[in-house]
């Protein structure tokens, strides 16, 4: 049984697998390249805006159990999060400025499909039950599984397959979306409301994660970039960083929480997907506050570039996904289109921001259409004491975050339960 668990990589799956393992006893060690944990759900407090800012917004749902595991391993208070009181989903249509919300009910009989007064605007009971194909959907894409359904696929399933895939629904695996929507919208509305941290993921979640493990003593280094795996046999014998190595007991086990760029780099035995989708993310500072102090909230957008609006006191966020088309495109004319319609979509006619901010996440997730999906390795390697996780692996989820720290459970239970060397 393993003794002392070497976990690679800080970011959303290495911190869940650490802290399940120091939770559960283990000695943990943690690397990571960066000078911080968290990757892509970091905080920072970026001096242009004067603000703490998420490198990238993203959205969790109180039916997300394995976040909400992570949640309690880390020891963060469920009260960094604002959770909506019931399911319901704001939208806006640059169109034609029509405003609708999506009302779910709390039991797990979908009777709100059926009321056109909760679901998206000119969509029927059809468009939703039509979701049924979706265990069957094969290697089919979301455009040939709703392509056919008109005011169905623009106003919810277009946008619900790109915030989940963030890969174009001309390509997107279809099937994908079945695990997401068995785990929150399957269970009616109490499991599909939205968490929104009030003051960042950094504060509500990295942090504590990262000051949990160092309480429980495990170590903890960053800025330190795996180079070389050396292997003896079926086994890792050491990790060779940058400016030093760490040889590995008989009892340890190895837990790399890279991306899927740094593991092919690595070894080539491990496959991995080789294509990716960018997400950019634009950052407003407005004058005066959107939102209530710790009262963040969120709209979704249809019709133009913008997808997903995240108000947070003074910060407006606005999410761009599948954006590879939008990459060339100058910051200063991108703002300018991006905040016009923000401005249509929140109602703020006369207002104009002080300063912005983009982030582009060239890589943010693979693309998850059905070769890609061929491509994720499980947990478990060629090699009896290394272990696998990240949202590329082969969750069972989309490369989410939900997907993330199953990834990084899975692998503990796994290395936990894998025998030490004889």
């Amino acid at each position: 049984m393993t003794r002392h668990l070497h976990i690679v990589g800080a970011g959303v799956a290495g911190l869940a697998a650490a802290c399940r393992a120091s939770r559960q006893g283990t000695s943990v060690s943690l690397y990571e390249m960066a000078g911080h944990a968290g990757g892509r759900c970091r905080s920072f407090h970026d001096d242009l805006l004067g603000a703490e800012i998420d490198n990238g917004n993203h959205l969790i749902l109180s039916g997300n159990h394995s976040i909400r595991d992570f949640m309690a391993d880390a020891g963060a208070d469920p009260d960094g999060f604002a959770t909506a009181i019931t399911a319901g989903f704001d939208f806006f249509d640059l169109q034609d400025d029509r405003e609708w919300r999506i009302a779910m009910d709390d039991g797990r009989l979908p009777t709100w499909i059926f009321d056109p007064d909760r679901r998206a605007a000119d969509t029927g009971a059809l468009d939703y039950l039509a979701g049924l194909k979706l265990p069957f959907a094969g290697e089919r894409t979301v455009s040939d599984l709703f392509g056919d359904r008109g005011a169905g696929y623009r106003n919810f399933w277009e946008p619900l397959s790109v915030a989940i895939l963030n890969t174009e629904p001309e390509i997107a695996a279809a099937g994908l979306l079945w695990p997401v929507l068995r785990e929150t919208v399957g269970k009616g509305g109490q499991a599909c409301r939205p968490m929104i941290a009030r003051r960042g993921l950094g504060p509500a979640l990295i942090d504590p994660a990262t000051e949990r493990l160092e309480q429980a003593g495990a170590t903890v280094r960053f800025g330190t970039r795996l180079r070389q795996l050396e292997t003896a046999g079926d086994r890792l014998k050491a990790l060779h960083f940058d400016n030093y190595s760490v040889d590995l007991g008989s009892d340890d086990a190895v837990i790399l929480a890279i991306s899927a760029g740094h593991m092919a780099r690595l070894t080539p035995d491990v496959t991995v997907p080789d294509s990716h989708r960018g997400i950019t993310n634009l950052h407003f500072r407005m004058a005066e506050p959107l939102a209530a102090p710790g009262e963040p909230f969120m709209k979704g957008v249809v019709g133009g570039i913008s997808q997903w609006i995240f108000v947070r006191d003074n910060i407006l966020s606005v999410t761009v996904s599948a954006a590879e088309v939008y990459e060339s495109t100058a910051a200063e004319n991108l703002a300018t289109v991006v905040f016009d319609e923000v401005k249509r979509a929140l109602g703020l006619p006369t207002r104009s921001y002080e300063s912005f901010r983009i982030i582009r996440e060239k890589r943010a997730t693979f693309t998850q259409s059905a070769e890609q999906l061929k491509r994720r390795s499980g947990p478990q390697t060629a090699l009896s004491n290394m272990f696998l996780a990240g949202d590329w692996t082969a969750t069972g989820l989309p490369a989410t975050i939900e997907g993330a720290v199953r990834s990084g459970h899975v692998a503990v239970a796994k290395a936990l339960a894998s025998p030490g060397q004889p």
